[in-house]
């Protein structure tokens, strides 16, 4: 038969277990504050803002990611990612992205160079899809958050 001190703590033990959730996934919640950082004749910088929650009651380690950018249907190359390298518990936390390219990448499929600077002039918009993941790590377990978002950049000549 068990004691009074055992059946405690057995009890203590199965309620701690009952109320543990587990770990889970980081949200993914949108990106913002797309821009242009910097406008050449050879190179397009641009910068956007992503927004993440952690809902874990434990901290967790931003290692990075993939996230490819996305203009007008051609493939812009991979952003590079700033972010905290650590993020509290139950807080949202933003990962600062930054791109370059040469413009004449994002004009490919309008025509040709000169078709492509008329049709952006005329347009003066572009459709940018981010979409990739971020690499988190929470307890040592490495988990990819994805992303995927469509914005537009107003291009200003």
């Amino acid at each position: 038969m068990l004691s009074g001190y055992s059946l405690t703590i057995i009890l203590v033990v199965a309620v701690s277990f009952s109320s543990c959730k587990g770990i889970q996934d980081p949200v993914f919640r949108g990106i913002d504050k797309v821009q242009i950082e910097n406008m050449q004749l050879d190179l397009l910088e641009i910068s956007a803002d992503g927004h993440f929650y952690n809902p874990n009651s434990i901290h967790l380690e931003v290692l990075g990611g993939n996230i490819e950018i996305i203009g007008n249907g051609i493939n812009l190359g991979t952003v590079t990612i700033h972010s905290p390298s650590e993020v509290p518990a139950k807080e949202n936390f933003d990962v600062s992205m930054r791109a370059s390219f040469p413009p004449s990448a994002l004009l490919k499929d309008k025509g040709g160079f000169i078709g492509g600077i008329l049709s952006s002039v005329i347009d003066k918009k572009v459709e940018l899809e981010f979409k990739g993941y971020l690499d988190v790590e929470i307890m040592g377990i490495s988990i990819q958050v994805p992303v995927e978002e469509f914005e537009e950049l107003a291009l200003k000549f």
